[in-house]
């Protein structure tokens, strides 16, 4: 069986500006968690289906598409052995969440009592007590809530179908307040239906995502940008998933639906009102506006609670999609509005950033097969301007050999709010490169996987005053022998051209920066019960002044899980050492189900973690989980109001869920 608490460790191979997504990943779990109790039907499942899985790249999508047009109905999970282009292991994982068997025609009366739903409870405390939390000399603490955080969850599913969920949360450092939303901070909650029969195929009411095309415009859900498969460079979501996450910013408010009105067409239309957090500023030439929308979702501070729900935001927005046997090509338009003009900070990286109060987003996207090619990309206009692109190829060229090539061009006057291009910026702007990628199969048991992304900036960002060619590199080899064990090693190096301050500490000179890790990675797998993970990793950073930076980094995994025993244990020892922040070396972390840890570690030190947990037939759940981190040569832990007198730190999370 698919080991879904272990699903996360591929977040591993994150780019820094994508660790803000991780709480989106939360739901891919939870649709692979649904589809054990109710397994999708691979005989009427769509690519969209395929794709919302996770782990099925785009080519070994349309080997299973163009294999049953040809071949007709599957007979048995697996026939799906005599696929091309699909390996023995992605054939064994797939077999944990389909089937052939047909429940359609089921009413849904039927089809609900195979859904499964949860209650979740989670707390979350540091310790020692931070600087935030301490009132100094007289004056009261800077947080104004207790330092522990709070999390209540329901949903109730069946994937691809229905989905009724809500979610309260306060985290650490804010207030409970009982007269504001049942006391919590931030609260959510949806109702959705999709699949029907008839003209409206899904409707969705409360919070919930819209994803569309290639990012360029607007996309919610979780995209991965050059990750450790170099293949995986497709924007796959469904246009509109209810939204169960954590997050308090990426996601929509309101109404959405699918209609099909005729065949080979399909529309989506959404709408969304929602106060936002914003930096609110007011002069004698702008007046009042906001300079900035915030994404933490933080009310712990005075400053903090000043910002909450200072704008309001409404948009509206469509999507329509003409289909055929070879070619998806769909038009997607979206309106927003603020109760205040939006005025960025006046600064030379801001000068093209589109202002006002009323923005419009108007975007093609297509994805076709042309042989034995597959197509795809976005072109996009933000109020009218300059058109921003994405053009994709991906190619098997072989059953060794996959290619993907991806080419893209951001002006500087295309700033989406709610963008997730493959890009290497968070935000598709003032970009211009092209990405080549490779998987090349050297055996059954060996693979190896490198890219190569070379892009340019035309105008000045926040971290440089001019433009610059930046470029990254990885090179990585997997050996896997079935069950028994993994391996790989791999490099990666990155190219940044940043500012240095010049020996006037006045002015600053762009120069590069290059960064390069090396990383090797054993685990082992012992009577299907015991998992240990080995990783050394070393990273190596020079400045554009020349000065040299190094870190390493040594760890154990041990986990324990069997079918026979109802307990499950995992337990992290690492070792770090960095010369500063900047040769900081992240790694993910085991944690409670449904939530992510991905720390980085930076000085010198010890880290270790503990997670125990037990599950009870009738669907409880107990989980703990406790970090600690130890820092021999430095006296403070942390910065700000988070700061920790003492070179010790350690967190504490305890989570309960009932499964029904």
């Amino acid at each position: 069986m698919y080991n879904l608490e272990e699903s996360g460790q591929f977040l591993d191979f994150l780019e820094e500006n994508q660790i803000n997504l991780l709480s989106e990943q939360t739901q891919t779990i939870e649709y692979l968690h649904g589809l054990i109790t109710a397994p999708l039907n691979i005989n009427h499942c769509s690519i969209s289906d395929l794709e919302e899985l996770g782990f099925l790249s785009t080519l070994e999508i349309q080997s299973f598409t163009q294999y049953r047009k040809k071949y007709g109905p599957f007979i048995s999970i697996y026939e799906l052995q005599s696929i091309p282009g699909i390996s023995m292991e992605k054939i064994l994982l797939l077999s944990n969440f389909i089937t052939v068997k047909d429940i359609s025609a089921q009413p849904f009366t039927e089809i609900w009592k195979q859904s499964q739903g949860f209650a979740l409870a989670r707390s979350t405390a540091y310790m020692p007590i931070r600087e935030g939390y301490k009132s100094i000399s007289g004056n009261p603490p800077k947080y104004k809530g207790s330092p522990n955080s709070l999390l209540f969850r329901f949903r109730k599913y069946i994937p691809g179908q229905f989905s009724l969920g809500f979610t309260v949360e306060k985290d650490e450092g804010e207030p409970l307040n009982p007269k504001d939303k049942l006391g919590f901070d931030s609260h959510k909650f949806h109702l959705y239906r999709d699949n029907m029969k008839g003209f409206l195929k899904t409707i969705v009411i409360g919070d919930y995502r819209v994803n569309l095309g290639q990012g360029l415009t607007q996309y919610h859900g979780f995209g991965l940008t050059k990750s450790s498969n170099p293949i995986l460079i497709k924007r796959t979501g469904k246009v509109l998933q209810p939204f169960s996450g954590t997050s308090e910013f990426n996601f929509f408010r309101g109404i959405a639906f699918q209609i099909n009105p005729i065949p080979k067409i399909k529309i989506w239309g959404f709408g969304h009102a929602l106060k936002r957090d914003a930096t609110l500023r007011e002069d004698e030439d702008r007046g009042s506006y906001f300079s900035a929308i915030q994404t933490s979702g933080y009310h712990r501070t005075e400053n903090e609670i000043n910002k909450k729900n200072a704008i309001r935001e409404t948009i509206a927005g469509t999507k329509i999609l003409w289909s055929s046997e070879q070619w998806d090509i769909g038009f997607n338009s979206m309106f927003s509005f603020y109760n205040r003009p939006y005025l960025p900070e006046k600064r030379i990286d801001n000068f093209w950033r589109p202002t006002g109060k009323k923005f419009t987003l108007h975007s093609i996207d297509f994805s076709g097969n042309i042989k034995t090619l597959h197509i795809f990309g976005e072109i996009a206009t933000q109020n009218f301007g300059i058109p921003a692109f994405s053009l994709s190829i991906l190619h098997g060229i072989s059953r060794k050999l996959d290619l993907a090539l991806l080419i893209r061009s951001f002006p500087e006057s295309h700033y989406p709010q709610y963008s997730n291009a493959f890009s290497s910026r968070t935000s598709p702007t003032n970009e211009h490169g092209i990405y080549l990628g490779m998987n090349y199969h050297l055996s059954v048991l060996s693979e190896l996987s490198l890219y190569l992304d070379t892009w340019k900036s035309n105008w000045p960002t926040f971290q440089r005053t001019g433009p610059a060619i930046d470029q990254d590199l990885l090179v990585r080899w997997n050996y896997k022998k079935k069950r028994n064990y993994k391996f790989y090693i791999h490099f990666k190096h990155k190219i940044r051209n940043d500012n240095t301050l010049n020996n006037n500490d006045i002015s600053y000179t762009t120069s590069k920066n290059h960064q390069s890790n090396l990383r090797a990675n054993f685990e082992k797998i012992i009577n299907q019960k015991w998992r240990f993970v080995t990783r050394i990793e070393w990273t190596r950073f020079l400045l554009g002044n020349g000065t040299l930076e190094n870190g390493y980094t040594s760890s154990q995994d041990i986990h324990f899980k069997s079918l026979e025993s109802p307990w499950f244990y995992s337990l992290r020892f690492c070792y770090f050492s960095t010369d500063s922040y900047e040769s900081r070396i992240y790694s993910y972390e085991p944690d409670v189900l449904y939530s992510f840890s991905i720390p980085f570690y930076y000085f010198k030190g010890m880290r270790s973690v503990l997670k125990v947990g037990r599950k009870w037939k009738n669907g409880l759940r107990l989980e703990l989980r406790t970090g600690w981190t130890y820092l021999t040569n430095q006296d403070v832990v942390g910065s700000g109001n988070n700061t920790i007198n003492g070179s010790f730190s350690q967190q504490l999370k305890v989570q309960a869920m009932y499964k029904f």
